[in-house]
């Protein structure tokens, strides 16, 4: 019994240690520590788990307080899901989630959970803990910008292509394979994506334009005829740009966008323009014609 007793004290005090030197190490990236005994109902935070929930270190956490600190709703739905998996299958969790700090403070934290078996069954729960709120509030407003981005060039009709020249394949964004009218995802090579261009001069334009961004880092912009996957003939905006490292080439980029509508719009203001402008030269022909007759008839009646 009391070899018992001495052989636990002894795994709990090299526990205890383990612990401690993790502490140290993680306390340098700001990455806590807990455990949870399932068993006895126990849990353990370290010093980082604590200040990330801005509690005193003396603080006494339990199952029920802990999982409290999870912001209700969504997120602590989240956290409890990974938990019943856990324990019903064993399966570990890595999940961000919202938790509200003692100090009533919201902020976003990144939990990784791993479970311990014995006989088949969840005993405990260890993992670690991490405030990711500067890097979560950075990605939440990158997104925002993202979709007002791609909302306004839903209006606009723009979408943006780019090729690596170590790459076969040209990356098109969502809206440059919408005016493709190409299923997603999709891939085509440089020589696919520009045999769209209506043959003869509009695809003989963009391939001089390519090779002059390739070859002499020259950009373009071009309004040329395009024939689309369902062979609708529209006007579009190509517009060529190229990056060099070291004197060489490296990548092809730029943006595509769908301008039929002012396209066919500006030809038939031309078109108009010119039918106006040739009526009114026929009218000044005309009345110059019938001046010309006064004169006359007055000539002869002065005389």
């Amino acid at each position: 019994m009391g070899r018992d007793i001495t052989h636990r004290k002894s795994i709990e005090t090299q526990l205890s240690h383990t612990r401690t030197l993790f502490d140290r190490i993680n306390e340098v990236g700001d990455i806590g520590l807990w455990d949870a005994d399932l068993i006895n109902n126990k849990i353990y935070w370290s010093k980082i788990t604590k200040k990330i929930h801005e509690v005193s270190e003396d603080y006494i956490a339990d199952l029920d307080t802990a999982i409290n600190f999870i912001k209700e709703g969504e997120n602590r739905d989240k956290l409890v899901s990974a938990m019943d998996l856990a324990i019903r299958e064993g399966i570990g969790y890595d999940l961000e989630v919202v938790i509200i700090t003692a100090t009533k403070k919201e902020i976003w934290v990144r939990i990784i959970g791993n479970v311990k078996l014995e006989n088949g069954k969840c005993v405990e729960f260890f993992g670690t803990i991490q405030d990711i709120t500067t890097r979560k509030k950075t990605e939440i407003e990158l997104l925002k910008t993202k979709e007002f981005l791609d909302q306004t060039n839903q209006l606009a009709r723009v979408g943006g292509w780019q090729m690596y020249l170590n790459a076969e394949k040209v990356e098109w964004s969502n809206m440059t394979r919408i005016i493709h009218e190409l299923p997603s995802p999709s891939e085509v090579t440089l020589m696919e994506g520009i045999n769209f261009y209506k043959e003869g001069k509009s695809r003989n334009t963009v391939i001089n334009a390519v090779n002059d961004a390739i070859n002499l880092g020259k950009s373009s912009s071009l309004e040329v005829q395009f024939i689309t996957a369902k062979a609708r003939e529209i006007w579009v905006k190509l517009i060529i740009k190229s990056e060099f490292k070291d004197g060489k080439c490296i990548r092809i980029y730029g943006s595509f966008q769908d301008i039929d509508r002012q396209k066919r719009n500006q030809i038939a203001l031309l078109e108009k323009t010119a039918e106006y402008n040739e009526l009114a030269g026929l009218k000044l022909k005309i009345l110059n014609y019938e001046s010309q007759i006064v004169i006359n008839q007055r000539f002869y009646i002065d005389r």
